[in-house]
C-alpha cells in the first residue's frame, strides 16, 4: 500500500510539473503571438509609410504631414504596446502598476493601431484584489483585440466602477456585432474571458447582435 501511494504521488507530481510546463509554453505563445500581431505589425506599418515619405513629397507635398501624424500614431501606439508586453513578462510589475495605468496603455494602443474613437472611465482610487487585478487588464486585452480584428466599430467605450459592493467592467462597441453562441463555441478569444473572470470569481455576461454591436460586462462581488 505504501508503495502504491508513493507512485501515485509521483505520478501526481510528474502531471502537475507537465501542466506547469504547458502552462509555460501557452503564455510564451500568447505573447509571441501579442508581439507580431501588435508591436511587430504597427512598426511595419510605420516604417511603410516613412519609406513612401520621399516620392509622396515629390507628388503630393501637402499629404505629408498627415503621413507624419500617422507614422507618430503608430509609434506611440507600439510604444504603449510593448509597455504591456514588458510589464506582463513580469507579473509582479502587472499587479503592482495602477490599474488605470494599465487600462490607458491598453486604449492607446488601440488608438495607434486603428481610427477608433476609444473612450475610457476609471472611477479613482480603485483598490483590486491582485487576481482581480490581473483580469480586469487580460480580460480588457481580450476584448480590445477583438474589437480591433473583428468589430468594424468606430467607437468603443471601456468603463471600471465600483456600485454597492460591485466592481463593474464595461466593454462596449458599436461594430457589427455577432452570435454570441456561435462564436462561443469557435473561439475570438471569449472562452478564454469567460475563463478569466471565473477563476477570479467573477461573472461575464456578453451581450451581442448582428449589426447592434456588443457589450462585454464583467461583476466581481466583494
Amino acid at each position: 500500500m505504501f508503495a502504491e501511494h508513493a507512485a501515485i504521488a509521483i505520478h501526481n507530481a510528474q502531471l502537475y510539473e507537465r501542466a506547469e510546463k504547458l502552462a509555460l509554453i501557452e503564455e510564451r505563445q500568447r505573447l509571441s503571438r501579442n508581439l507580431h500581431d501588435a508591436v511587430s505589425q504597427t512598426l511595419f506599418a510605420s516604417r511603410m509609410i516613412a519609406e513612401a515619405l520621399p516620392q509622396i513629397w515629390k507628388r503630393h507635398p501637402e499629404a505629408v504631414l498627415m503621413r507624419l501624424e500617422q507614422i507618430r500614431d503608430l509609434n506611440q501606439s507600439a510604444h504603449a504596446e510593448m509597455r504591456a508586453l514588458l510589464l506582463e513578462l513580469n507579473p509582479q510589475r502587472l499587479v503592482e502598476t495602477n490599474i488605470d495605468t494599465l487600462m490607458r496603455q491598453l486604449v492607446d494602443g488601440v488608438l495607434g493601431r486603428v481610427h477608433i474613437d476609444a473612450t475610457l472611465k476609471i472611477e479613482k482610487d480603485l483598490t483590486l484584489p491582485s487576481t482581480v487585478h490581473v483580469a480586469v487588464y487580460y480580460i480588457t486585452q481580450e476584448a480590445l483585440n477583438n474589437v480591433i480584428r473583428h468589430a468594424a466599430a468606430s467607437k468603443v467605450t471601456v468603463s471600471l466602477r465600483e456600485n454597492e459592493g460591485q466592481l463593474e467592467l464595461r466593454i462596449a462597441d458599436n461594430g457589427r456585432g455577432f452570435n454570441v453562441r456561435e462564436v462561443m463555441s469557435d473561439g475570438f478569444g471569449l472562452n478564454n474571458m469567460h475563463e478569466r473572470a471565473r477563476a477570479s470569481h467573477g461573472s461575464i455576461d456578453f451581450n451581442s447582435e448582428a449589426g447592434r454591436g456588443t457589450t462585454i460586462v464583467v461583476v466581481w462581488t466583494h
